[in-house]
């Protein structure tokens, strides 16, 4: 008996491979999302699927997001390679409707949830674990931070969505499923606030847990007034645990200082100091070109042209002012910059059902937070798993007649 195999399932179990092994290596996470795209395009019912997600409103506004950087590389200062590598960085906007195509029904967002909750839980547990057996060594200094993940600024923002997949899973199960979510929850929040660095890991909790937590409790009909005081009380118990925990203190501590001293900061520069030397450039670059920008791919080019002479932090060169939007303006103008605002507004009209919009709108605010001091839409762990991870929990639930094989329609859970 021949067996048959489901591209539907190999496709969705490759995208949850991706969202795990994204934790650790970038080169084996390439090498699963080129098998995901040969799948998606070499199996008729995926491409279908993929098709009819070209409808929903975040992927028409990853579309015109693009054209725009595309139409950039006409007229790019840096010229049309740095162009084209530039528009190269954003294909993983492409990973919206491949999450939409292949996760609509609630049933496999669900399955994904469960799977990404428990994995980053078990992580987190690892961390906790080292990060105790370092600080109660007889030869450590005081608590040190552990990171498992590609990087500390990467594990505590997985850990972090990791976290709003509990938050999901709670609320939609019942009292001994809530528990075990909970449960998961619990090293998820520690890992995050004591044993990793990550300034942006502490702010993304921060934001999301907010959002998500108000969005949730206004799912289970609470009022407005009532689930603004819960979130609130709950962001700022997250703070104080921040607040308490000596590594973290010790990273807030350090980012200001470094920005009081940021004009006599050393030859080499300081995180936060160059960061404010390149946002000052950024802004210089917006001033000379504000309409339509230097380019795509031309932040290099055009920053050169207001470091020559200078010395010191000031004369570092930079691909990227560490800031999402003032690197769009920079380069695609303010015209990119409201097309990019459009973008992420489309997110606002997705209509999933149930949690799933509180679960992708909750982490994509804490994204445009951070991206104030990063480029984290674009990087390639922090992008990866961003739109990954909207493309499946903003997905609509489809109500057009199914290519063949394919469940007539999403069932509620």
């Amino acid at each position: 008996m021949t067996m048959r195999v489901n591209p539907l399932g190999v496709a969705r179990i490759l995208v949850i491979l991706i969202m795990l092994v994204l934790m650790r290596s970038p080169a084996l996470t390439n090498l699963l999302v080129f098998l995901l795209l040969l799948v998606v395009l070499g199996a008729p019912t995926v491409r279908e699927r993929l098709v009819a997600a070209w409808t929903q409103p975040m992927v028409q506004g990853a579309t015109l997001f693009l054209g725009i950087v595309a139409i950039g590389i006409v007229y790019s200062a840096g010229g049309w390679r740095e162009g084209l590598l530039q528009l190269w960085g954003w294909r993983r906007l492409l990973f919206l409707p491949i999450g939409c195509a292949l996760f609509y029904e609630p049933q496999w967002k669900d399955q994904f949830l469960r799977v990404f909750a428990v994995a980053t839980a078990l992580v987190a547990t690892l961390v906790l674990a080292l990060f105790l057996q370092a600080s109660f060594s007889s030869d450590s200094g005081g608590p040190a931070p552990v990171t498992l993940v590609r990087n500390y600024v990467v594990q505590s923002m997985t850990f972090t969505v990791g976290l709003v997949a509990c938050a999901v899973l709670a609320a939609k199960g019942g009292p001994r499923e809530r528990w075990l979510w909970v449960a998961c929850a619990v090293p998820l929040v520690l890992a995050i606030t004591l044993a990793s660095q990550g300034r942006s890991g502490y702010l993304v909790l921060l934001v999301v847990t907010f959002i998500c937590v108000t969005g949730l409790l206004l799912e289970q009909g609470l009022s407005w007034r009532r689930s603004l005081l819960t979130s609130t009380a709950v962001a700022t118990v997250g703070a104080l645990m921040v607040w308490a925990s000596p590594v973290a203190r010790d990273r807030m501590d350090l980012a200001m200082t470094e920005a009081r001293t940021y004009q006599s900061q050393p030859e080499d520069g300081t995180s936060i100091g160059l960061r404010i030397v390149f946002w000052k450039d950024a802004l210089s670059l917006i001033a000379q070109k504000p309409v339509f920008g230097w380019g795509t791919g031309s932040y290099a080019a055009a920053q050169g042209t207001l470091i020559a002479g200078r010395e010191g932090p000031s004369a570092r060169p930079t691909i990227d002012p560490h800031n999402q939007y003032l690197k769009i303006a920079a380069e695609n103008g303010l015209v990119g910059l409201a097309v990019f605002g459009l973008f992420l507004a489309s997110f606002l009209r997705q209509r999933p059902s149930g949690v799933y919009r509180v679960a992708g709108l909750s982490v994509l605010a804490g994204w445009c937070v951070t991206s104030l001091a990063n480029a984290h839409f674009s990087t390639f762990q922090e992008g990866h798993l961003l739109f990954f991870w909207l493309g499946i929990v903003l997905a609509h639930e489809s109500s057009d007649p199914p290519p063949e094989g394919v469940a007539s329609r999403p069932q509620p859970t």
